[in-house]
C-alpha cells in the first residue's frame, strides 16, 4: 500500500480492485467529477420531462460548440483561458450525448400509443421477456414451501416485463418498452417445474395503469389472471436461474438468520428474508448486505484474479477470465443498480490493467457514471444506482482524512476501520433520507462488526453455489461454511436493532435532506481543515436536534391520555383500529403497511393482542396481519365474519398455525374481552345457521363495542362499520333499526357509498375515518363528511391529524366527563416505493381489492 493510503472495505464501497490503490486525490483527479455530475441532471431532467429532451440536446450542442470555437480562436498565450473553454466545451459534449441517448430512446422506452392507453385505464393484451426476479408469492397456486412467507407479505407481487408486441385501446406496438405488471404468473407445467426465471416469456392481459414520469417503465399493468409463462428461458439465463433456485433450495434448510440472508449475499436472490430481519437490517444500516450490492463485483474479480496468479497464469488469461467470471456473476445476480456501477467500473480497470495503464479511483468512478447514463439515463432516478455511487465517492474522498483526523485519539488500524463506514455513511445519508426520514444511530458500530464478514459469505457462498450441481455434497458443505459469517452479520442486526433508540427521526422531504447535505458539507470541511466557528456552529444544531428529540419524546406522551380507550393508527390507506380493555388490548383490522401498524404498537405499548378482528379480507384490512404476527406481537383470539370467503381464506388458516383461536361471528353474536361486550351486527347467517354468502365489503364484520357494568373509565361505546355499503347499511338497519354508539369508525374509509339514516341513528359525537394522504380514490368524500356533520358527529381523519387517540377525563364522582382526543404522529412517513406515487401504489395491491 502506498504511503498515506486506505484500505477500503469491500463491504461497503466495491469500487476498489488490486491494481486501485487507494490515494489522496488531487484536483486532476477530479477533472471528469463535473462531467458526471453535469450528465446526471441532464438525464434526469429529460427522462423527468420528455418534451425537454431534443431542447437539451440542441441546447449543449451548441454550448460545446461556441466553447470550442472561443478556445480555438484564444489568443496564444491565453493558455489558462483556452483550457477553461475547451474543458467546458467537453462538459457541454458530455451532457449532448446523454440528451441525445435520452431523445433517441424515449419513442421506444415510453412510447406515445402506450402512455396514452395507460393514462385512459385501457385494457392490455401483451407478450414479453420476463427481467425480474419473482418471489414464491408471484406465482399462482404455489406450493407453500415451509414457513418462509418473506418480505412480499406486505407488498402486492409484481414483475417487470420488457415488451415484444402489445395491443391496447385500439393501438399496436412493438418491444423495447418496460411494463410493471402487478399480479402473479402461472406456474409452468410439469413435475421439475420451477418458478419462472428471467428470459421467460409471457403473455399477459390486463388493465394498464399510468408510471410516474421518469419511471424506468413506460406504464403500469394490473392484470386480470396469471400471466402465463409461454416459454422457459435458454441458454445462460437458464443456467443461472437453475442454480439460483438450487441455492435457495438448498439454504432453506440452514437456521437462523444466516439462512435467509446467504443467498442475497452470494447470488441476489432475497425472498427468504422475512420482514422482521428486512426491518433489523434498515435499523442497523446494514441492508446493503441484503442482497448482492457493488462490493461483491469487487470481490469476485480480485478473487480471480489472485487465484490466477497464484496458479500463474499470465496477465491476458488472468484478465480474460476475470471478465468472463464478472459477466456470468452479473447474470446471475441481475444487474441492479450498484452491480452495474461496479461491473462498469471493474470493466475499465481491466481494460487499463490490460493496457498497463491506471487511473484514479475518482476517475473510475466518473467514468462508469458517465458510461452508466449515456447507455440508459433512466438510471438517474435509480436510488440504488444513486447510494452506490455516492458510498463509492465517499470513500474515495472522505476515508483518507476521516482517518488521519481520527488517528489523532486512536490506533491507526482502529480510525482505519470507523472511517470507512462512516464515510459511506455520510455520503449517502442525505438520498436516505428521501426514501425513510430516519438516521441509523448504531449504524457505523453495526458496520464496523458485519461487514467484514461479507466477503467470506460472498466468495465461500458462490463456490458454493457452483459446485451445488457437480458435486452436491461438497456444495452443501461449503453452504455450512458460509453460512456462518451471514448468520453472524444476522445476528449483528438483531442485536444492534434492539439498542435504545437505534433509529431516530429526522425531517422528511427535500428539506430534511437539504439540511442532512448541510450538515454533512460542514462534517466534511472539518475533516479537511478544523474551523472552531464551525465546530461551534454544528455543536449548537446537534444540541438543538437533540433538545428537539427530547420536547417531542415528552410532548408525545404527555398528549396520549393515560386511560386511552380507541386508537385509530395512522397506517395509511386502510384500517387498524386498537381497543384497549381492563384485561387486554384488542385490534380491529391491520392496514396493509407493517411498518406503521407497529410503529403506533410501539407508541401506545403494545406488544400482545388478546384478540384480533378482521372485519373482511381486502388488502388494506388485512395485509399486514402475518407480519405483524412474524414481529413477535402474539394473537390470542381471532375474529371473523361468518361467511363462506372467510372460512376458506387462506390468511385464517395462517393465523390459527400461528396459535390463535378462531371465531366465526355473524350478526346476533356477542362475546366479552374486560369491561367491553363486543355485539356482532352483521353479517347475517342463513337461515338455517349456515355461514353468510356475502364477501368483500358488504360481508363486512360490524360490531358494536358497549362498556360492562364493570367499567370504571372511559367508558365510550363504539361502533366499527368495516367497509360495508350503503345497501347493506341499509339491511343492517332493518335488523338492528336503533343502534347507538358514542363513537363511530366510518365504513370505507368515508366513501361516498353511504347511508344518512345509519349515522343519523347512531348519534356519535365523535366520527373516526382512516384514511391515507392523497389515497387516489378522493376518500373521505365531501358527501360523507357532510352526513357526518349533519349526524352531529364531529369528523376526525388520520390523514390530517395522524393516529387518533381517544381517552377521557373522569369527574369527582368517578363518572365521565368528557372524552379527551389527541393527535399524534406515530410513523415518518416512508418512501416504500420511490419511484410511483403512492395512489398508484395503493392501487397496484392487487391479489385482493385495495379499498
Amino acid at each position: 500500500m502506498k504511503s498515506g493510503g486506505v484500505e477500503r472495505d469491500p463491504a461497503q464501497s466495491g469500487a476498489l480492485l488490486p491494481p486501485l490503490q487507494a490515494e489522496r486525490l488531487g484536483i486532476r483527479d477530479a477533472r471528469l467529477v463535473p462531467a458526471a455530475s453535469a450528465v446526471w441532471g441532464v438525464a434526469w431532467l429529460c427522462v423527468t420531462f420528455p418534451g425537454t429532451a431534443w431542447a437539451i440536446t440542441v441546447g449543449a450542442a451548441l454550448l460545446a460548440l461556441c466553447c470550442l470555437a472561443a478556445a480555438l480562436v484564444c489568443q496564444p498565450g491565453s493558455t489558462s483561458s483556452s483550457g477553461v473553454l475547451a474543458t467546458l466545451a467537453v462538459l457541454a459534449a458530455a451532457m449532448t450525448l446523454v440528451a441525445v441517448s435520452a431523445a433517441a430512446q424515449l419513442p421506444v422506452r415510453a412510447p406515445e400509443t402506450l402512455r396514452a392507453a395507460a393514462a385512459e385505464g385501457a385494457t392490455l393484451r401483451a407478450t414479453g421477456t420476463l427481467t425480474t426476479l419473482v418471489g414464491e408469492s408471484g406465482v399462482d397456486d404455489r406450493e407453500q414451501r415451509g414457513d418462509w412467507a418473506g418480505v412480499q407479505l406486505e407488498e402486492a407481487p409484481h414483475f417487470e416485463v420488457l415488451l415484444d408486441s402489445f395491443t391496447a385501446a385500439g393501438s399496436s406496438g412493438g418491444g423495447g418498452a418496460s411494463l410493471l405488471v402487478f399480479g402473479q404468473l402461472s406456474m409452468p407445467e410439469g413435475a421439475d417445474a420451477r418458478i419462472p426465471g428471467i428470459g421467460s416469456r409471457i403473455a399477459l392481459h390486463g388493465e394498464l395503469g399510468p408510471a410516474e414520469a421518469g419511471d424506468g417503465v413506460a406504464a403500469m399493468v394490473f392484470l386480470d389472471g396469471p400471466a402465463e409463462v409461454v416459454q422457459s428461458p435458454g441458454g445462460l439465463l437458464k443456467v443461472t436461474a437453475g442454480a439460483r433456485d438450487a441455492f435457495v433450495d438448498a439454504a432453506r434448510g440452514l437456521p437462523g438468520p444466516g439462512a435467509q440472508l446467504l443467498p442475497g449475499l452470494s447470488v441476489g436472490d432475497t425472498r427468504l428474508v422475512t420482514h422482521e430481519l428486512d426491518a433489523q437490517m434498515k435499523a442497523a444500516a446494514l441492508t446493503h448486505l441484503t442482497a448482492v450490492s457493488g462490493a461483491n463485483c469487487a470481490i469476485v474479480v480480485a478473487a480471480v484474479l489472485v487465484v490466477g496468479r497464484l496458479l500463474g497464469a499470465r496477465r491476458g488469461v488472468r484478465l480474460a477470465l476475470a471478465s468472463v467470471v464478472l459477466a456470468a456473476f452479473v447474470a446471475l445476480v441481475t444487474p441492479e443498480g450498484s452491480v452495474v456501477r461496479a461491473s462498469v467500473m471493474a470493466g475499465v480497470v481491466l481494460a487499463l490493467e490490460a493496457t498497463s495503464r491506471r487511473a484514479s479511483g475518482l476517475a473510475l468512478l466518473s467514468l462508469a457514471v458517465l458510461t452508466v447514463l449515456v447507455a440508459d439515463p433512466w438510471r438517474s432516478r435509480d436510488y440504488g444506482f444513486a447510494l452506490s455511487a455516492l458510498a463509492t465517492l465517499g470513500l474515495l474522498t472522505l476515508a483518507s482524512p476521516m482517518s488521519d483526523r481520527l488517528a489523532r485519539f486512536m490506533p491507526r488500524a482502529l480510525s482505519l476501520v470507523l472511517a470507512v463506514p462512516a464515510a459511506a455513511q455520510l455520503a449517502c445519508q442525505p438520498v436516505l433520507l428521501l426514501l425513510a426520514p430516519q438516521l441509523p444511530l448504531y449504524g457505523v458500530v453495526a458496520n464496523v462488526l458485519a461487514a467484514p464478514a461479507a466477503p467470506a459469505a460472498t466468495l465461500i457462498g458462490l463456490v458454493g453455489c457452483l459446485l451445488l450441481g457437480l458435486a452436491p455434497w461438497l456444495g452443501h458443505a461449503l453452504l455450512w461454511a458460509a453460512w456462518v459469517p451471514a448468520q453472524w452479520i444476522g445476528l449483528v442486526a438483531g442485536a444492534v436493532s434492539s439498542w435504545p433508540d437505534a433509529l431516530l427521526p429526522w425531517p422528511g422531504g427535500l428539506l430534511g435532506a437539504l439540511l442532512c447535505l448541510l450538515a454533512v458539507l460542514a462534517l466534511v470541511l472539518l475533516i479537511q481543515r478544523w474551523r472552531t466557528w464551525l465546530a461551534l456552529l454544528l455543536c449548537v444544531a446537534l444540541v438543538a436536534y437533540l433538545g428537539t428529540l427530547v420536547g417531542q419524546a415528552v410532548h408525545l406522551r404527555r398528549s396520549i391520555p393515560s386511560n386511552w380507550r380507541y386508537a385509530a393508527c395512522d397506517i395509511g390507506q386502510g384500517d387498524a383500529l386498537l381497543v384497549r380493555t381492563d384485561t387486554g388490548t384488542a385490534l380491529i383490522d391491520t392496514g396493509a403497511e407493517p411498518e406503521a401498524l407497529l410503529s403506533c404498537f410501539e407508541t401506545l405499548g403494545v406488544g400482545h393482542l388478546s384478540m384480533l378482528v378482521l372485519s373482511h379480507f381486502d388488502l388494506d384490512h388485512t395485509g399486514a396481519a402475518m407480519a405483524m404476527v412474524e414481529s413477535g406481537v402474539t394473537v390470542a383470539v381471532l375474529v371473523v365474519p361468518d361467511t363462506s370467503e372467510a372460512r376458506e381464506e387462506p390468511l385464517v388458516a395462517d393465523l390459527r398455525a400461528s396459535g390463535a383461536q378462531v371465531t366465526y361471528a355473524a350478526s346476533g353474536d356477542s362475546w366479552a374481552l374486560g369491561d367491553l361486550t363486543w355485539n356482532a351486527l352483521w353479517p347475517k347467517r342463513g337461515r338455517s345457521g349456515e355461514p353468510s354468502s356475502g364477501g368483500g365489503n358488504d360481508g363486512s364484520l360490524v360490531t358494536v363495542l358497549e362498556p360492562t357494568t364493570a367499567c370504571v373509565s372511559v367508558c365510550l361505546s363504539l361502533a366499527a362499520l368495516g367497509d360495508l355499503g350503503e345497501e347493506a347499511q341499509r339491511d343492517l338497519l332493518r335488523e338492528h333499526p336503533h343502534p347507538r354508539a358514542d363513537i363511530v369508525k366510518m365504513a370505507h374509509h368515508g366513501s361516498r357509498d353511504q347511508s344518512a339514516k345509519l349515522y343519523q341513528e347512531l348519534g356519535s359525537s365523535i366520527g373516526l375515518v382512516s384514511v391515507g394522504a392523497d389515497n387516489g380514490y378522493g376518500h373521505p368524500t365531501d358527501a360523507a363528511l357532510a352526513m357526518l356533520t349533519a349526524a352531529g358527529t364531529q369528523p376526525l381523519r388520520t390523514d390530517e391529524l395522524g393516529t387518533i387517540v381517544v381517552g377521557g377525563t373522569v369527574g369527582a364522582g368517578g363518572g365521565l366527563d368528557e372524552p379527551v382526543v389527541a393527535g399524534i404522529e406515530t410513523v415518518a412517513r416512508t418512501r416504500l416505493r420511490p419511484r410511483w406515487h403512492r395512489s398508484a401504489w395503493s392501487r397496484a395491491r392487487t391479489g385482493r381489492r385495495y379499498h
